[in-house]
């Protein structure tokens, strides 16, 4: 089977809602500046063709803006183009890693630390990523001492339980000691 490379805007649009509501405030800054703009470039020329009494002012001043308007319109068209697909590219970047940590979050939640966080070379949020996996390294480290504590644990009581020896009582009180120890260097909410 052979790999498509071609990507379409759906797999760009990661989350559709965030991304679109970023794009549209970016144009609409990008719209108010260009309105700006244009009052300035356009507000003389304007002023010319109605206000002037001369008509040779008022014929130079009308192709002048018409002139402009020529230019100006294509130019903008493409500025806005150009900026709504590099918006998209932009935000694809970041809402792709923002995928991957909600992804890891539930996985974590769910008890599943087997998976590191991973995203695309060219994606923004590296240093986050790699506070996620440090964060799974880290509860990774501290679930594996519980489970050898209570391996321990098991073992010794299953050895109480065969051979009531009194020295077993100690062993296994100071296996729960370690235990508590470990639960103890985690704060959980009250």
């Amino acid at each position: 089977m052979k790999w498509n490379s071609r990507r379409s805007i759906k797999n760009y649009l990661i989350d559709r809602e965030l991304q679109l509501r970023l794009l549209l405030v970016v144009l609409v800054y990008v719209f108010s500046v260009v309105v700006i703009e244009l009052g300035l470039v356009f507000i003389p020329v304007a002023y010319d063709m109605v206000f002037s009494s001369n008509l040779a002012t008022q014929y130079r001043a009308a192709n002048e803006l018409i002139s402009l308007t020529q230019k100006l319109v294509p130019a903008l068209l493409v500025l806005g183009l150009a900026i709504s697909i590099h918006i998209i590219l932009l935000t694809h970047r970041i809402c792709g890693p923002l995928f991957n940590f909600s992804n890891a979050f539930k996985r974590i939640s769910d008890g599943d630390l087997s998976r590191k966080v991973i995203i695309r070379q060219h994606d923004y949020l590296i240093k986050q990523q790699n506070d996620i996996n440090q964060m799974i390294d880290g509860l990774t480290e501290r679930l594996l001492c519980l489970r050898e504590d209570t391996r321990r644990l098991r073992t010794i009581v299953d050895g109480a339980q065969a051979d009531p020896d009194p020295t077993q009582i100690d062993k296994i009180a100071a296996e729960v000691t370690s235990l508590e120890s470990h639960l103890e260097s985690w704060r959980l909410p009250q």
